[in-house]
């Protein structure tokens, strides 16, 4: 419990296979059948551009900005902005 409320933690192993959106929806979907609301959720660490997108963050509700989990933008910049 955090604050009060309930918290489920996950590590997504194979985006491909399992979206961090589909994961998500899936949490919902139990939890909903449970009586329990869905208020935001977390990422922590970095996940690939193809793993998520705007409107996926939105529906996730991410609590904090969801580019700052994007894994090539970091990359890039720690080349020097150069793709290879």
């Amino acid at each position: 419990s955090v604050g009060g409320l309930a918290q489920v933690s996950t590590n997504l192993l194979d985006v491909d296979q399992t979206p961090p959106l589909r994961a998500y929806q899936a949490i919902v979907e139990e939890s909903s059948r449970l009586g329990v609301k869905t208020e935001r959720s977390e990422m922590v660490g970095l996940c690939p551009e193809r793993a998520l997108s705007a409107s996926g963050a939105k529906e996730m509700r991410l609590q904090d900005s969801w580019e700052a989990h994007l894994l090539e933008p970091k990359v890039r910049a720690a080349l020097g902005g150069h793709r290879d």
